[in-house]
């Protein structure tokens, strides 16, 4: 498998982040599809792991208000793509761009 990592800008469309966060967090884990998405959604970047076409893997970032803080987040990879090593390669890649956003701290 060859996997493509592509960041989608603040404001974009981010349907295939989306899409992924459903399938983990609410159908999987079964965690309130009202909550899961937020503000934050609308104003940061977003990740996501493609194999082929399909959206496999995703997370967001942003700074926190008034700080050089990067928080990383809603960090997600379907339940068949587990094992494949894409949650090392979102971290790698959320790295990379916490510096480039100026970020001396991350959680």
């Amino acid at each position: 498998m060859k996997f493509k990592a592509v960041w989608l800008n603040a404001g974009t469309n981010y349907n295939d982040s989306k899409l992924v966060r459903e399938a983990v967090f609410v159908d999987e884990q079964g965690y309130p599809s009202s909550e899961e998405f937020d503000a934050y959604d609308e104003t940061c970047p977003h990740l996501v792991i493609y194999d082929g076409a399909k959206p496999v893997a995703t997370a967001r970032i942003f700074i926190i208000d008034g700080t050089k803080t990067a928080k990383l987040g809603r960090i997600a990879v379907l339940k068949e793509y587990r094992g494949c090593h894409l949650g090392a390669m979102l971290m790698a890649e959320l790295i990379k761009k916490a510096k480039d956003m100026g970020a001396y701290d991350m959680y």
